[in-house]
């Protein structure tokens, strides 16, 4: 979810290993991986991810701030 909207709907294992949205990709590059392959994997895809920045959508909102779909 993001913003109270659902960006994926699919079985959980299914975004987990292929998440389609960007959100969910930079979301999922968040969690800490205990497989030090994995992390270094993972640190590989946070810089790419980072390159690209959040989008306006992704910005923290205020309680005042409405939000446009």
């Amino acid at each position: 979810m993001r913003h109270g909207r659902l960006v994926e709907s699919r079985p959980a294992d299914e975004v987990h290993d292929d998440p389609r949205d960007p959100y969910t990709r930079r979301l999922l590059a968040t969690v800490p991986a205990l497989d030090p392959r994995v992390a270094a994997r993972r640190g590989a895809e946070r810089a790419q991810l980072s390159a690209v920045g959040p989008s306006d959508e992704d910005r923290p909102r205020t309680a005042a701030e409405p939000v446009h779909q």
